[in-house]
C-alpha cells in the first residue's frame, strides 16, 4: 500500500537533483510504502537521464516527462493526478530532506488523520506544538511567529491528505510564476484537521538562479499581477469560511504591488512599463482598493517616468 507520494518537478536542476532523490529514499519507512513522482517540465539540461538512472536503483521512482512546459504548477498538478498515495508532499527538486525522518511525520498524519500536517522554516524558532485545529484557526489564531500572509503559503513545508486537494478540486494554477498563495489560501480555507510541530526535516535551497531569484522581467510582472487578480477571486468565498481572510488576502495583495511590482519597475524598460501598465494583464486600475493612493498613484506614474530611484 502507498502510504505518501513525494511529487517532485524538475527543470534545470542536474547539480542539484540527485541528492533531493536519494535524500528521499533515505528514510525510515519500507520503500514499498511510499513512491517519488518525478515530473520532467521539459528540462533542457541532463536532469532527466540522472532520474533515469536512479530508477534502476529505486522501483518506485516514477518519471513523467511533460511535452510542453507548463511550469511548476502544471508539473505538481500532474503529479497530484498520478500519485497514489493517501498523504502527498510537494518537494522542490534542488531540496532535499534530512535522514530518517518521515516515519514519524507520517505516522502522526495517519494517526490524526490530519488534512495538513505542517512544518517551520528552517530558521523558524518556534518550539510549541498547538495541537488540532481549522485551517484558519491556524492561519490567525496560532501564535507563530511568522504573520498569517507568510505562514500558510509555500506548500513543501506541508505533507497533505490528498483527498484534500482532489474532493474539493484545488489546483495550482499552470504556466505562471508565483502559484502557491492562491492554492495555500484554498487549501487551509478548507481544512478541517491541521497541526504544526515544531521541527523540519526539510531543507530548502536558496540560489540566485532559481525561478525566484532571477532578475524581474515584463513577463515576472504579468506574474505577480495574475496572482494577485486570483487572490481577489477567491476573497467571496474565503469570507464565507472565515471574514477574517478578507484581511489577510488584502495585505497579500497590498505587500505584492508595493513590495515587488512597484519595487521591481525599474528592473525593466520604460517601454515595457508602458505596456505593463496598459494591458489586460497588468490592469493597475483595478488594484485601486487594495493599496494604498501613495502606491497605486506611484505604479501608475512609474510606468511613464524614464528616470525614478525607490529606495
Amino acid at each position: 500500500m502507498i502510504r505518501l507520494s513525494f511529487i517532485v518537478p524538475f527543470y534545470g536542476v542536474e547539480k542539484y537533483i540527485e541528492e533531493c532523490i536519494r535524500s528521499l529514499y533515505n528514510q525510515d519507512i519500507p520503500q514499498s510504502e511510499y513512491e517519488v513522482i518525478c515530473i520532467d517540465d521539459c528540462s533542457p539540461d541532463g536532469s532527466r537521464a540522472i532520474v533515469k538512472r536512479l530508477q534502476k536503483e529505486y522501483p518506485t521512482l516514477r518519471l513523467i516527462c511533460h511535452t510542453e512546459n507548463k511550469r511548476q504548477g502544471g508539473a505538481r498538478n500532474t503529479g497530484l493526478r498520478e500519485a497514489q498515495g493517501k498523504y502527498i508532499w510537494f518537494v522542490d527538486s534542488d531540496d532535499y530532506l534530512l535522514p530518517n525522518g518521515v516515519g514519524s511525520l507520517l505516522a502522526q498524519a495517519e494517526k490524526e488523520d490530519l488534512d495538513i500536517l505542517q512544518m517551520p522554516f528552517n530558521d523558524l524558532t518556534t518550539t510549541e506544538d498547538f495541537g488540532i485545529c481549522t485551517g484558519s484557526q491556524y492561519a490567525f489564531d496560532l501564535p507563530i511567529d511568522e504573520s498569517p500572509v507568510s505562514r500558510c503559503c509555500v506548500v513543501w513545508r506541508s505533507i497533505i491528505n490528498k483527498d484534500l486537494l482532489i474532493k474539493n478540486n484545488i489546483w495550482f494554477a499552470e504556466h505562471v510564476q508565483y502559484e502557491d498563495d492562491d492554492y495555500a489560501y484554498l487549501m487551509f480555507a478548507h481544512a478541517k484537521r491541521v497541526r504544526f510541530i515544531p521541527h523540519t526535516i526539510y531543507k530548502s535551497r536558496r540560489r540566485s538562479d532559481s525561478t525566484t531569484g532571477q532578475a524581474y522581467t515584463l513577463q515576472t510582472m504579468y506574474y505577480l499581477s495574475q496572482q494577485v487578480y486570483r487572490l481577489i477571486a477567491n476573497v467571496k468565498w474565503l469570507v464565507s469560511v472565515d471574514p477574517r481572510w478578507e484581511d489577510v488576502t488584502q495585505r497579500n495583495v497590498a505587500w505584492t504591488c508595493h513590495r515587488q511590482i512597484l519595487a521591481h519597475m525599474k528592473d525593466i524598460s520604460i517601454d515595457d512599463r508602458r505596456t505593463f501598465y496598459s494591458s489586460k494583464m497588468g490592469h493597475i486600475v483595478g488594484l485601486r482598493q487594495y493599496v494604498s493612493w501613495c502606491v497605486w498613484l506611484a505604479m501608475r506614474y512609474y510606468c511613464f517616468c524614464k528616470w525614478f530611484y525607490l529606495k
